[in-house]
């Protein structure tokens, strides 16, 4: 219940200095939110869009392959596996560069 009631101490003091500091790691350090120039958002979207098409590429590399193979489709029990363990690796490595 302490660490709750710290939190929200840590919150309050935020809201009432009027800064928008996100609490990072250690309580002592902490980040600040700076707006994105317009040099870094157009770097953002360029790297997001570029990830999207490698995706999207990767798709349709495999897709291909599983046409020319004739390759059945995989058992329903295989693929929830597949999913939940997809599921399970992003949120165990979502602090990683892996995630």
């Amino acid at each position: 219940m302490a660490l709750f009631d710290k939190m929200n101490k840590n919150v309050s003091l935020e809201r009432n200095q009027g800064t928008q500091s996100i609490p990072f790691g250690n309580q002592d350090e902490q980040v600040f939110e700076q707006p994105l120039s317009s040099t870094e958002a157009n770097k953002l979207i360029r790297n997001t869009y570029i990830l999207l098409s490698m995706t999207l590429l990767f798709t349709a590399f495999t897709a291909g392959i599983a046409m020319v193979t004739r390759m059945a489709p995989m058992h329903f029990v295989v693929v929830l596996v597949g999913y939940f363990g997809l599921l399970f690796l992003t949120s165990k490595l979502q602090n990683s560069v892996w995630g």
